[in-house]
């Protein structure tokens, strides 16, 4: 699990680094990948979840939306197959994946979907320091033109 938890940081190193370039986001893939390889060897479905989750996102902010849309629907997939193992978090993450990388592929009425459900499942996240984190997430990074909020209902 050492190589993997490294992978994964370096992964996350390398997404939140603003002056990325195209090597890094070569290194950055190559991590992503090599992270979920450990989970796979040595993790849980939870761990192969998040790992999937990851290269959605990477795939996303890199704008390759066949890769992030497979690597979104192997994550929701894995996760309602073992819905019962998975963090209140990882079935926000889940839709959030799917979210962004409809957005990113054009899929503008499943990314909307995907999002409303993201949110909704963030709001139910009981710890408080992952749901700062979920939010976070959620509010960051490129939506490619999707408004996210909830719809505001009037009441007369």
């Amino acid at each position: 699990m050492i190589f993997a938890k490294r992978f994964n940081k370096g992964t996350w190193d390398l997404l939140n680094n603003p002056s990325r370039g195209f090597e890094d986001d070569l290194r950055m893939i190559s991590l992503a990948h090599a992270s979920y390889i450990h989970w796979c060897e040595e993790g849980t479905n939870v761990h192969q979840q998040r790992g999937l989750w990851l290269l959605s996102r990477v795939y996303t902010v890199i704008e390759d939306p066949k890769q992030a849309l497979l690597y979104a629907n192997q994550c929701e997939y894995l996760t309602q197959t073992f819905k019962g193992e998975m963090m209140d978090f990882d079935l926000a993450y889940a839709k959030e994946g799917l979210a962004r990388a409809n957005a990113l592929a054009g899929n503008k009425t499943a990314a909307e979907e995907h999002l409303l459900e993201a949110e909704t499942l963030g709001d139910w996240i009981q710890d408080a320091e992952d749901k700062e984190i979920f939010t976070g997430d959620l509010e960051g990074g490129n939506w490619f033109g999707i408004k996210r909020g909830k719809p505001k209902f009037c009441h007369g």
